[in-house]
């Protein structure tokens, strides 16, 4: 064999022993500890993680562990473009997750002042109008106040509708 050939698997073994000492270390170390762990064996850029689906989709690991952790991930992992991917990723379900609301917006105009627009335009003023009466505030803070009283209304009405059904 060359020298080129034995340094090769001079180090392989070498990184093949210490991977094994760090498996066996990890379960007892500090989040820092694994901090470094992980470092040891990949540059901070090396960890490609899937949001959707909750872990870790590939590893760009550092040259010296390259070989090591082809061998030792054979099973789920493939070699392409210079890293290693988790076999079948796009066959595992995806996380579900809840779309939270918006947070309600809170209104622009204090009670007394909707009460008051609502009378402006009721009285037959543009909502352009009304807006100029109120300083700071826009139209569509006028059409947002008329839009909600509509579907105010419109819900009370079902509810008279529904008393008189029962009444029949």
């Amino acid at each position: 064999m060359t020298d080129d050939v034995e340094t090769l698997i001079e180090v392989a073994i070498s990184a093949s022993e210490t991977l094994t000492d760090m498996a066996s270390y990890w379960p007892s170390a500090s989040p820092e500890e694994r901090r470094d762990i992980a470092w040891a064996i990949m540059p901070a850029e090396g960890l490609i993680y899937d949001l959707e689906r909750q872990m870790i989709a590939g590893i760009l690991p550092r040259s010296d562990m390259f070989p090591v952790l082809t061998l030792a991930l054979d099973d789920e992992w493939e070699q392409r473009e210079g890293r290693l991917w988790r076999i079948g990723l796009d066959a595992l379900p995806k996380i579900a997750r809840e779309k939270q609301p918006p947070p309600p917006t809170p209104p622009a105009l204090t009670p007394d002042q909707r009460a008051k627009a609502l009378a402006l335009v009721r009285s037959g003023l543009s909502l352009r109008k009304v807006a100029v009466q109120f300083p700071g505030e826009s139209y569509g803070a006028i059409w947002r106040l008329m839009r909600a009283e509509a579907g105010r209304d419109q819900l009370q009405e079902g509810e008279l509708e529904g008393e008189m059904d029962e009444d029949e």
